[in-house]
């Protein structure tokens, strides 16, 4: 634009002058308010207009914590007790495995209410003492139980 237009002939009434002025003061002194273009849509939105953004990156995983890393490692190389204790348990089942099915059968009769536990022990003694506990005398008929206390059931396993 031309530098020879007056302020007063851009502004109509005093107000807007002063508001300009206000606006401009802290720009430099060849910036008047009727040199100043209207600024570019683009420039409305941070990074550009959104369909002009570059699609955002997924986050990087944060690096695995001490604890994490000792997991990975105990996983990676079991101590030697571990590895043992693995052995054994995976001999027991193979050797008590009708055992087992039997434990599971009864546990899942009880859960689901076929089998109810009584109040009383079959032995009525007055040792009788502790929880009442199912016993098997087969493993094949796993719903087949005596009902003993904790007391007799360990007496009865010797």
């Amino acid at each position: 634009m031309a530098s020879n237009v007056h302020v007063d002939d851009v502004f109509e009434d005093e107000i807007t002058r002063r508001y300009w002025e206000w606006v401009c003061a802290g720009r430099k002194g060849s910036e008047r308010p009727w040199d100043i273009k209207p600024r570019d849509p683009s420039t409305y939105y941070r990074g550009g207009r959104k369909t002009e953004r570059k699609p955002r990156q997924p986050p990087t995983p944060p690096a695995p914590s001490f604890i994490q890393r000792l997991k990975a490692e105990r996983k990676a190389n079991p101590p030697p007790w571990l590895v043992e204790m693995r052995k054994d348990r995976e001999k027991y089942r193979e050797k008590n495995r009708k055992k087992i099915e039997c434990y599971r059968a009864y546990n899942e009769a009880l859960r689901k209410g076929t089998l109810v536990r009584p109040d009383k022990c079959s032995v009525d003694d007055e040792n009788c003492r502790g929880r009442i506990e199912g016993h098997h005398e087969d493993y094949d008929k796993p719903l087949d139980v005596e009902w003993l206390c904790n007391f007799h059931h360990r007496e009865r396993h010797g």
